[in-house]
């Protein structure tokens, strides 16, 4: 428990407060990996309610840049082949491939099989990206294959 003139701290999650607990004991939940398990931390010194974790340093407009141009390089590869193609009509639910080759029957696709799609990005310096999606569906429009992948 902690004593009047130190710093007291609470803790939220889903709407419900837990506390008042101590620095020490706000460190040891820390060391243990349970702060992750609240949402939100509140500290007398400032009187405000912070997350218990800092956000992601990455901008989601950024992680998304690769996706949102039309007509991106890609690859779509499973242990057994690997495609090539291009990004086309991209969502936050998945994108849609379009492959540069002939999908033969030796090339076992069926819906929900996973797939891992690289992004390969045209700007220099620029790291290639890949992201596990499933196949959700595939059509053949004006003689290319369409691959509708699905996070």
């Amino acid at each position: 428990m902690s004593q009047k003139n130190e710093v007291q701290y609470f803790l939220a999650r889903a709407g419900e407060m837990n506390g008042p607990f101590s620095h020490a004991d706000i460190e040891k939940l820390r060391q243990q990996a349970k702060l992750s398990q609240y949402s939100w931390i509140w500290s007398s010194a400032d009187s405000s309610w912070s997350p218990t974790e800092a956000a992601p340093q990455q901008n989601p407009i950024e992680a998304l840049s690769l996706f949102s141009k039309k007509d991106v390089a890609a690859f779509c590869v499973r242990n057994e082949f690997v495609l090539s193609g291009k990004i086309q009509h991209q969502n936050m639910l998945g994108a849609e491939f379009v492959c540069d080759e002939e999908i033969n029957a030796h090339t076992a696709l069926r819906e929900n099989l996973k797939l891992k799609l690289m992004i390969v990005p045209n700007a220099k310096g620029v790291v290639a990206k890949t992201e596990e999606l499933r196949l959700a569906g595939i059509r053949k429009d004006e003689g290319r294959w369409i691959l509708t992948l699905r996070k």
